[in-house]
C-alpha cells in the first residue's frame, strides 16, 4: 500500500453531485470543489498519478469518477477495472490506480477512524428516524449549511488518511504487507513471515478437485425458537484452526485401492468417498448439490478432507469406498506462530477496538483468500485493440472464455464499448487443500460443540452455537476455545442467518443481508424491505446508477426438515435433493 491521495464526494439524494475534497498523502495539498467545478474535479482526479484511496469507493465514489470520465471522454483506451467475485480491486485511469480502503479495512469508516469520522445529523431538516442529517445535502442548502458540509466532507477525508497513516503502524509492528484487499494482505504476510511454497497442484483439474472439498462454514436452525438457553461464541475459528497440521507436498493423485489404503494408513489430503450416513439429530458430513450444502443422512457421495471424513467415522458414519484422493506427503503445523502473535496483538489492543477488529479479520480473511477463485477479471473501456480467441486460443476448441479473449459487454451502438477479459491462473495462493483443511477443521469442532449436549442444540453459525443446556467441552478465552456470552431468555429464527434474540431485557436481530433489518415485525410479516443498492447498468455504458431493490424473508428452516413444535431433523438424502431442485412435498 502507497497511498498518494485520498478523496471523497458528497452528494444529493445520493446521484447529484454536491461538494468533493482531494488531500495528498503527505497532508500538503488539500483541495475543495463543488457541484460548479463536478467537471472541473472529474479531469483533476483523472489526471493524477499513484495510488488513489476512498472509502467504499468501487461501490459508490469510484462508479460516478467513471461515469464523469466516460461523460468528458478523457482518457480513451485508458480504463480498466480489475475486479474479482466480491467486486472492484481497483480502477486504472491513465496513471492513477484508483482503490477502496472498505476492500483492505472492512468496517464503517466512524469505526475505522476511532470516532473522528464526522457527523450533519444536527444539520437534519426532515425528521425522520435514520436520516442523519444527509438530507441536508443538497445543492440549494443555504450558505451556512453548505460551510458545514464542507466542513464534514474535510474532517472526513482527512480521518481516512490519518486512519490509513494510523493502521500502516499496527501493521508494521506486526511486519504485515498491506495489500489491495484484506485477502492479499494476509497471504502476502504471512508468506513472507513463513516463507511460503506456492500452491502445490500442476495442473487444473487437481485443484478442482481439492475444491470440492472446501464447503465453507455451517449454518443450521435446530430449534426454530425457544424461551431459554445459553450462548457461546468460539474465539476466532479459522485462525484457531489454521494452527492444526495442514497437508504439505506434491499431491499424488490415487484410485480405487490404492486411495483407499491411502485412507487407512491416515495420508493427508482430500478423499473421494462413498458414505452412509447413520439416522441422527445433527450429521457430521457436508453435501453438495447445485452449490447447495447440506447435512444428510443415508447414503451419498462426496469429496472431503481427510481430518472430516475420520471424524465422521468416528462418529458412526461408514465409509463404503474411497473411489478417488488426492494425498501428500505429509503434514506440518505452519501458521500457529504467525496467527498466535496476531491474536496477542489483539488482545492488547481489545477486542472491540478498530485494531482488534481488524487484526481478527486479516487471519480470517487467509482463509478465504487460499480458497478464492483463480478467475480474474478486467473491464476494458475503449480498448485500441480488440483480443479475440483466435486460431492460437491457449483455451483450444473446449476454451471456456477463461483465456483473455475480450467479450463484449455493450450492445452494439452504445458508446463508449466496454469489454470483459477472463484469465483462470492458478496464483501461489491458491493453497485450496489448506481452506478445505481449515474449514473441515472448523466443522468438526462445531459439530463436537452441537453434539455435547443431546440434541439440545437450538441454533449454530459455523462459529456460534446456542443451546438450551449450559456446556463443557473446550469451554474458555484462548483461541479456539467456546466463550460464554450468557444466557438469553427468548429466541426465535425465521431462517438460516435471520434471527432474533433477547439477552438481558434487550432484543438483538441478525438479519444478513437485508436493510433496515431493526424492523422485526415487518420480517415476521415476511413484508418487503426496500432500499436501493448502486450497480451499474453496463450495456447501456454506465456505472454510476442508483436501483430500487426489495428483499423480503422467505421463513423456512433451510435444507433441514420442519418437524413437530418447532424443533427440525436432518433430511434424508432423497429429501436434501428434493428440496434443492425445488420439488413439491420436499418440505
Amino acid at each position: 500500500m502507497r497511498p498518494a491521495w485520498f478523496y471523497d464526494i458528497e452528494t444529493e439524494n445520493w446521484t447529484t453531485f454536491v461538494v468533493g475534497a482531494l488531500i495528498s498523502a503527505d497532508g500538503k495539498c488539500y483541495e475543495v470543489y463543488d457541484w460548479r467545478r463536478e467537471d472541473d474535479f472529474i479531469r483533476r482526479l483523472a489526471g493524477l498519478q499513484g495510488e488513489v484511496y476512498a472509502h467504499n469507493g468501487g461501490k459508490f465514489d469510484h462508479l460516478w469518477l467513471l461515469d464523469g470520465i466516460i461523460r468528458l471522454g478523457i482518457a480513451p483506451g485508458q480504463i480498466k477495472i480489475k475486479k474479482n467475485s466480491a467486486g472492484i480491486i481497483s480502477i486504472r485511469i491513465g496513471d492513477a490506480d484508483f482503490r477502496d480502503t472498505y476492500r483492505i479495512f472492512p468496517m464503517s469508516l466512524a469505526k475505522l477512524s476511532g470516532g473522528s469520522k464526522g457527523d450533519v445529523k444536527a444539520l437534519c431538516i426532515c425528521g425522520v428516524e435514520g436520516c442523519g442529517g444527509y438530507c441536508a445535502i443538497r445543492r440549494d442548502a443555504p450558505p451556512s449549511t453548505l460551510r458545514k458540509i464542507v466542513d464534514y466532507l474535510e474532517l472526513d477525508v482527512k480521518e481516512l488518511s490519518n486512519a490509513v497513516d494510523h493502521f500502516e503502524c499496527v501493521a508494521a509492528g506486526l511486519d504485515l504487507d498491506i495489500g489491495s484487499t484484506i485477502g492479499l494482505t494476509a497471504w502476502a504476510s504471512a508468506k513472507k513471515a513463513l516463507d511460503l511454497d506456492p500452491a502445490p497442484f500442476d495442473n487444473r483439474s487437481r485443484w478442482e478437485f481439492a475444491k470440492d472439498a472446501y464447503y465453507g462454514g455451517r449454518v443450521e436452525i435446530y430449534r426454530q425458537y425457544s424461551g431459554r438457553g445459553f450462548k457461546y461464541d468460539i474465539n476466532s475459528s479459522y485462525p484457531a484452526q489454521l494452527c492444526k497440521p495442514l497437508p504439505v507436498g506434491k499431491p499424488t493423485m490415487l484410485y480405487g485401492s490404492e486411495a483407499a489404503q491411502a485412507f487407512r494408513a491416515s495420508r493427508p489430503g482430500v478423499y473421494c468417498a462413498r458414505v452412509n450416513v447413520p439416522d441422527c439429530f445433527i450429521p457430521p458430513l457436508p453435501c453438495r448439490r447445485k452449490n447447495r450444502i447440506g447435512y444428510p443422512t443415508g447414503r451419498f457421495s462426496g469429496t472431503w478432507v481427510y481430518p472430516e471424513l475420520a471424524y465422521a467415522e468416528s462418529q458412526g458414519v461408514a465409509i463404503e469406498a474411497i473411489e478417488q484422493a488426492l494425498v501428500f506427503p505429509r503434514e506440518e503445523v505452519i501458521f500457529r506462530s504467525w496467527v498466535e502473535a496476531i491474536y496477542k496483538t489483539r488482545l492488547q489492543f481489545g477486542k472491540g477496538s478498530r485494531e482488534g477488529l481488524w487484526l481478527k479479520l486479516v487471519p480470517n480473511s487467509l482463509t478465504g483468500k487460499l480458497g478464492s477463485r483463480c478467475e480474474m477479471s478486467t473491464i476494458i473501456i475503449e480498448p485500441t485493440e480488440i483480443r479475440g480467441h483466435g486460431k492460437n486460443c491457449p483455451g483450444g476448441m473446449d476454451c471456456d472464455g477463461m483465456c483473455g479473449a475480450y467479450r463484449p459487454l455493450t450492445r452494439p451502438g452504445i458508446n463508449p464499448a466496454i469489454y470483459e477479459s477472463t484469465v483462470w491462473k492458478l496464483q501461489d495462493c491458491a493453497h485450496v487443500e489448506w481452506s478445505g483443511y481449515v474449514t473441515g477443521y472448523g466443522r468438526v469442532e462445531f459439530h463436537k460443540q452441537a453434539t455435547a449436549g443431546s440434541g439440545d442444540a437450538i441454533y449454530g453459525d459455523t462459529d456460534s452455537c446456542l443451546s438450551l443446556r449450559e456446556r463443557t467441552y473446550n469451554v474458555g478465552p484462548r483461541l479456539g476455545e467456546w466463550l460464554y456470552e450468557g444466557n438469553f431468555s427468548r429466541f426465535m429464527a425465521l431462517a438460516p442467518k435471520v434471527y432474533a434474540i433477547e439477552q438481558a431485557g434487550q432484543r438483538k436481530i441478525k438479519a444478513k443481508g437485508i436493510p433496515a433489518r431493526d424492523d422485526w415485525d415487518k420480517l415476521v410479516r415476511g413484508d418487503p424491505i426496500d432500499y436501493f443498492t448502486f450497480s451499474g447498468q453496463i450495456g447501456e455504458g454506465r456505472f454510476f446508477v442508483r436501483r430500487p431493490a426489495s428483499r423480503r424473508v422467505t421463513k423456512g428452516t433451510g435444507l433441514r426438515m420442519t418437524d413437530h413444535g418447532g424443533i427440525t431433523r436432518a433430511p434424508s438424502y432423497d429429501e436434501f435433493t428434493a428440496k434443492v431442485d425445488g420439488k413439491t412435498g420436499a418440505a
